[in-house]
This record gives structure tokens, C-alpha cells and sequence, in this order.
């Protein structure tokens, strides 16, 4: 099928898609049928690749080792090596008493998966009696610390951290087994939230069900494993969150905040409550208690003292739970629900406003400017104060993508789990749901009903990111194709309608946004739509640099048609005075008539990563952007004068961007391009004059503070947003 034919049809189907009176989720799974059976006639389109990635996701869990044979110990210890430091970064504590076969297991799950910092490792062996513990004696690097007597879990762990050299400490059960990147993700939980003062692993068992992702301390003092035996790949299990407490087999403390606040306290010797009492001292001195959820960590729960608590030292842990209770029975009463009651609440020590965000999938920088924007919307919400979760509509499972807004504290929705269960979840959240965020037009149409029904008290935002209509208009004008023209009207109706049911309208500029006020009465606003850091960037200078480039995702229909625009009308005259001048196309899903362009003087790069990117720029000359259609704001415009590079464009390319002065050279046939370029290739003192003009534009209107106001405007309903326009 050819590239032109596959674009149509992505357009009829999507077309069907919105027009067809179906429930959302019947909508959603003749898609995956479609794309089922008919992948290859929409191979390059985003929707569809994002589809394809979903389907591709495998779990990952770690590998399961259970403990050494004793035939097998002289072998192990054999192998087992850790280095000497004096001065770590962490120390990785292990209380045992006895039981060489797992603890040989967890000595070589760290070496296996060991810090990427310096860390030295200490056994402290409490008096179990078993003599093959001495074996351990003999692995070069570990620190080894028999006890002359048995002092318990407890003050074992006391004794032993108090040898302890490095900055960090993590406390690890003998039974456990850690996963690759483990200590890693617990260490940098420090750097991203210096708040924190105790954070916990995701703890499995060896069967792959979930076994703790941070506790709940009900008001009675007990305590429940938040997710026991559920599906560790659960949304509601992965991602970073302020909790009540975290199982001590698998955490990490700054050293000086343990030994400040005295180590675990004996009132609760030998064992039992003692990490949920460190958890609430940590919270008491001023610091947060948060979960780890890309730790993760195997738990052969029960080996150090068995499940039974009616016997042993076990039968210690309902008799510690009555003394917690009566220790902390004024914080427990104020601020923590009855036993069993509203999990989904308790499970996160979070009481900010909730703002769920639906999109047509996870954001992905690298391939769209919309997900740029909308990860700009996320920093300045979390800087606002909100909770927010996260539901694309096509529920990918994109581990590296959603794990950068987990890692974040933001709760991603995805997998088959949740494919039609958009209505269940909204009642589940409503009594805490404050307001909705929905992107892109198509999202939005099928989502209003549903919020309106279930959670009738959310605000609903909608931001539309271009208008989609006139981008749609002008694209008929260009190629006078009717059809499309048609999809102009249709869509026009599809984005009043959303207008209509909202409670508050953004766009990028505010020459859209005087357009849709013209349309609606619901409140409108411009909101800047990226945010950029000048810290980032380095002085403009002209010398080194050559070449013009075009950066775009390709599967868009205007940059397509900007591609094939610019090679055959505008890079001719250019090579008339430049013939060694070389064009480049830089983004995602380039289709067979963009790839047909390479040549020896058009280079078409396919996707690029973001530090790709930032090369390209950095020894480019010029950017052209050489749109005949499109509408909105165009980041890749902002995003090479933040960069200092200059940019030709059309009046398209500089749509909204108002007061640009002479930030930017614009023209609108090839002839006019091909001399801004020109000029601006020969021409140092006009290069450096456009690009430092660029940068202060940029600086002027695209602040993280704008965003903030107009979202918190918005979702407030105060100023621009606390009354009907009139039409």
C-alpha cells in the first residue's frame, strides 16, 4: 500500500472511530481487531506503533536463585568477592541468625546486582549457634560480625549499623533477594525528593505475587501489606508514593537521620513494629516516608521467624502492635482511617487536590510536541501541589515511558486490566477527584459522558493543542481534496461540542484562543505550551556550524507535505550559490515518499533521541520550517530559538507567536525562503543578531510561571475562568 493510500485510511478510520454511536471501550477493541489483522496498512502511524509496543511488553521480575545447596556452599563462597572501601556511599546491613542457604542467596543476588556507587556489605551473625556460618568468614570484602550472644532482630540491627561506615544505609533481610538496579533506584529516591528520609522496596515473593508495596497503620495500631498477593504489575503498585510505613527487610536511610534518631527503638525488642515506630519518628522529625516501587526485591517471607503468632518470637508481634497503639494513639487517631476502611485512600499518604490526566497514550518526547507540552503541564501541576494520575486511552504498556512519570509519583493506568473499565474507575475515584485534564479532541469526546455520570463534582479542563479544524481547513485549501474539507466540518462540530460541555479551554496562543471564544461561552484561555530551561544552553556562535535542518514527526500530514515542499522547491535554489549545502530531516515515522528524499545532499534520520537532537542542533546553521498548513504553536519553531539557532519559517510555521519582531524570518514562497536562508548562511553578524533576538523571545513567554498561573486560574475557576464569555 502506498504511503498516500495508508494515510487515508489512517484518516477514514479515525473519522469512524469518532462518528460511530458506540460505547468507547466497543470502539477501542475493533481497533486492536483492526490492528490485529490489518497492522501492516497502518504501519508508521503513531496510534498504531504505540499499539504494537504495548503488545511487545514482557514482565520483568527478578531472577528467583532460593537458597544455596549445601553442597554447593565451598563454590559459592569461592566466587563471592566484595570490594574493600573505607568510605561508602551505602552500607548494606544483613542481620542473620543462621541459615547460610539464604544468606548465601542474598550475598550473591548483591553481587549479582550491586550498587553503582561504592558500598561495603556487613553480616552480622546473632549467636544462631550454626557453625557453617562461620564459612562466611572466609568471602573476601565482607564484613563479617559474629555475636558472642543472641540479641534478636532488633538490636542486632542496632549493633551492626552502629559499625557501619557509609553515608546511606540499607537494611536487608538474610532472606531476601535483590533485583538489578535495586539499591540504585532506593539511592536515587534521595536525590529526586531530598525530603525523604526512609524509603522501601517493592517486596515479591519468589513466585512473582506481590507480597508489600508500602504498609497502611490503620487507627487500632495493625497494619496491612498494601497489595498481599496481588499482581505486582498493577498500576496502583508502581509508582513512587508517600506511605505510613515500609517493611524493614528492604530499605534505605540517610546514616546520620538512623543514628539521630537513636536506630530502632528496644521498647519494641527483640522484634515486630519496630520499622513501622521508625517510620513515624522519621515522619515526626520532619521528613517523608515514601515507597520504591522500581526496587524490586524477592522476600522468602517467614524463614527468619516463621508465620505462627501464637508461638515463638512471632507471638511478640500482636504484643508489640498493643504497645505501638498506645505510643502513637494521638497521630493514629488524627490522621489515619479505621481498619479496612477506604484502602485506595489510606495506601497513599496523600491528601493533595487529585487531578486524573487522560490522553491518547503515554507521553514520548522524542517523537511529538504535544508530549513535550504535556509534560510541562505535569512539572508546573506537581509544582502546584496536585496528585495526578494518569489513563492513555490506548492503555500501552511502555515501561520506559511510563516509568519516568512514575518515578515522579504519578500513578499510570495501563494493560488489559483496565480496557473498559474507564466508568469503574471513575466511580472508585470519585469521592476524591477534583479535577480532569483532557488532551487532544477525540480523547475528550469520548470522556465527558463518562466523568459527567461518575464524577460529577471533577472540573473538566480541555486542552486542544492545535485547532484541529482549521489545520484540517487549510490542509484542503493546499491539496483541494474534499474529503478532507469534509473532515474540516466534522471535526469543527467534534471541538464545539467539547467547548460546550468543559469547564475551562486551552490553547497554545492566543490567536487561537480569541478564535474559540468566538465559538463558546465557556471560559478560554492561551496557556504557553512549553516549558524551556535557558540554564541549559550554551551562548549562540556562528562558527562551526553547517547545513539547514528540518526537524518534525513524519507521520504528521503537514510536515510530510513541508518535507517534499522544501527538497523540491526551496533546496534548488539554495544549491544554485550553495552546492555542497546539506539538508536534514530529522524526527519520527518518516513514510516511503519522506525516506524517498535521502540522497547524497538530504540525509533523512529517522527518529532521534533527545542528546541526537541536541547535537543536531548544536552544529546546525539554519532550521527551516517550511509548513503550507497546520495550525497551533510549533515547538520545533521554540525549540531551535530557545537553542539559539536561527529559524526560517511561514506565516503557518510562526502561527501564534505573537510580537516576534525579528526573532524569526518569515516567507511564504520558495524563493523568499531560499534567500532568508541564504543570508543567514553568509552573514555572521545576522546570524548572531536572529539568534540571541530568538532566545530573548523565548525567555520573555515561555516561563514555568505562566503555565502555573493559567492552570491554577483554571482549575480554581478564579480570574479569566470565573465567567461565562459571552458569544
Amino acid at each position: 500500500m502506498s504511503a498516500s493510500s495508508r494515510s487515508r485510511l489512517y484518516r477514514l478510520a479515525r473519522q469512524l472511530y469518532w462518528q460511530l454511536p458506540l460505547p468507547r471501550d466497543a470502539k477501542d477493541k475493533a481497533v486492536a481487531c483492526a490492528y490485529r489483522h490489518l497492522g501492516r496498512c497502518f504501519a508508521g502511524m503513531p496510534h498504531y506503533e504505540s499499539w504494537l509496543r504495548g503488545q511487545r511488553v514482557e514482565a520483568s521480575l527478578p531472577e528467583v536463585r532460593g537458597p544455596v545447596a549445601p553442597d554447593d556452599f565451598d563454590a559459592v563462597i569461592a566466587r563471592l568477592k566484595f570490594a574493600e572501601c573505607s568510605a561508602p556511599e551505602i552500607s548494606i546491613v544483613i542481620p542473620a541468625y543462621g541459615d547460610l542457604p539464604h544468606v548465601l542467596a542474598c550475598l550473591q543476588s548483591i553481587a549479582d546486582n550491586p550498587p553503582g556507587c561504592s558500598y561495603e556489605v556487613i553480616v552480622a551473625e546473632d549467636a544462631s549457634g550454626q557453625a557453617e556460618m562461620a564459612y562466611l568468614a572466609r568471602i573476601p570484602g565482607l564484613r563479617y560480625l559474629p555475636f558472642a550472644e543472641n540479641l534478636g532482630f532488633l538490636r542486632a540491627s542496632n549493633r551492626a549499623v552502629a559499625t557501619a561506615r557509609g553515608h546511606f544505609l540499607a537494611l536487608l533481610n538474610s532472606d531476601a533477594e535483590v533485583g538489578e538496579g535495586a539499591f540504585d533506584a532506593l539511592w536515587r529516591t534521595f536525590q529526586m525528593y531530598p525530603e525523604c528520609g526512609l524509603v522501601g522496596a517493592k517486596l515479591c515473593y519468589p513466585d512473582g505475587r506481590l507480597q508489600e508495596a508500602g504498609g497502611i497503620l490503620w487507627r487500632d495500631g495493625t497494619a496491612w501489606n498494601w497489595g498481599r498477593f496481588d499482581d505486582a504489575r498493577h498500576s496502583r503498585y508502581n509508582f513512587v508514593r508517600e506511605v505510613d510505613y515500609v517493611s524493614a527487610a528492604a530499605v534505605m536511610m540517610p546514616m546520620a537521620l538512623f543514628r539521630t534518631l537513636g536506630g530502632f527503638d528496644e521498647y519494641f525488642a527483640p522484634a515486630y513494629c519496630e520499622d513501622s515506630d521508625l517510620a513515624m519518628r522519621v515522619r515526626a522529625a520532619g521528613r517523608r516516608v515514601l515507597y520504591q516501587p522500581a526496587a524490586r526485591i524477592i522476600h522468602h517471607e517467614g524463614i527468619s521467624h516463621g508465620r505462627d503468632t501464637g508461638t515463638g518470637i512471632k507471638a511478640m508481634q500482636l504484643h508489640n502492635q498493643v504497645k505501638f497503639r498506645k505510643r502513637w494513639a494521638k497521630e493514629l487517631d488524627a490522621g489515619h482511617y479505621a481498619n479496612g476502611e477506604q484502602p485506595l485512600l489510606a495506601c497513599e499518604r496523600d491528601r493533595r487536590p487529585l487531578l486524573l490526566l487522560v490522553d491518547s497514550a503515554l507521553p514520548e518526547p522524542e517523537r511529538d510536541a504535544g508530549s513535550r507540552t504535556l509534560l510541562a503541564f505535569i512539572e508546573a501541576l506537581l509544582a502546584l501541589g496536585w496528585r495526578i494520575k494518569y489513563w492513555p486511552q490506548n492503555l500501552d504498556e511502555s515501561p520506559a515511558h511510563a516509568a519516568f512519570l512514575q518515578q515522579r509519583g504519578i500513578e499510570v493506568m495501563q494493560g488489559e486490566r483496565y480496557r473498559g473499565r474507564f466508568n469503574d474507575w471513575l466511580r472508585d475515584h470519585a469521592p476524591a477527584l477534583d479535577a480532569v485534564l483532557l488532551s487532544r479532541p477525540l480523547v475528550a469526546a469520548n470522556a465527558i459522558a463518562s466523568i459527567r455520570r461518575c464524577a460529577p463534582a471533577a472540573r473538566i479542563l480541555y486542552y486542544g493543542h492545535d485547532l484541529h479544524y482549521r489545520r484540517l481547513a487549510e490542509q484542503a485549501e493546499v491539496s483541494r481534496d474534499k474529503s478532507v474539507l469534509r473532515e474540516s466540518r466534522a471535526m469543527q462540530r467534534l471541538e464545539q461540542r467539547i467547548w460546550r460541555d468543559v469547564d475551562a479551554v486551552l490553547y497554545p496562543s492566543e490567536q487561537e484562543a480569541r478564535q474559540v471564544r468566538r465559538q463558546t461561552h465557556t471560559p478560554v484561555s492561551a496557556i504557553p505550551a512549553y516549558r524551556f530551561h535557558a540554564s541549559a544552553r550554551t551562548p549562540p556562535l556562528a562558527q562551526g556550524r553547517e547545513g539547514v535542518l528540518f526537524v518534525a514527526g513524519f507521520a504528521h500530514a503537514p510536515n510530510i507535505d513541508a518535507a517534499l515542499w522544501c527538497v523540491n522547491a526551496i533546496l534548488p535554489h539554495l544549491h544554485a550559490r550553495h552546492p555542497e549545502l546539506r539538508l536534514t530531516l530529522a524526527g519520527s515515522n518518516p513514510d516511503a515518499r519522506v525516506q524517498a528524499l535521502a540522497g547524497q545532499m538530504v540525509r533523512v534520520t529517522g527518529q532521534v533521541s533527545e542528546a541526537q537532537l541536541q547535537a543536531l542542533y548544536a552544529k546546525t546553521r539554519v532550521v527551516v520550517v517550511p509548513l503550507r498548513f497546520g495550525a497551533g504553536v510549533k515547538h520545533k519553531v521554540v525549540e531551535a530559538m530557545h537553542l539559539g539557532v536561527p529559524v526560517v519559517t511561514t506565516d503557518v510555521g510562526a502561527q501564534g507567536l505573537e510580537d516576534i519582531g525579528h526573532a524569526l524570518a518569515i516567507a511564504q514562497t520558495p524563493e523568499a525562503l531560499a534567500a532568508h536562508i541564504d543570508r543567514l548562511l553568509l552573514d555572521d553578524a545576522l546570524w548572531l543578531e536572529q539568534a540571541r533576538a530568538g532566545q530573548a523571545w523565548v525567555d520573555a513567554h515561555y516561563s514555568k510561571a505562566r503555565i502555573q498561573a493559567v492552570l491554577a486560574a483554571a482549575l480554581s475557576g478564579e480570574g479569566t475562568f470565573a465567567h461565562p464569555a459571552r458569544v
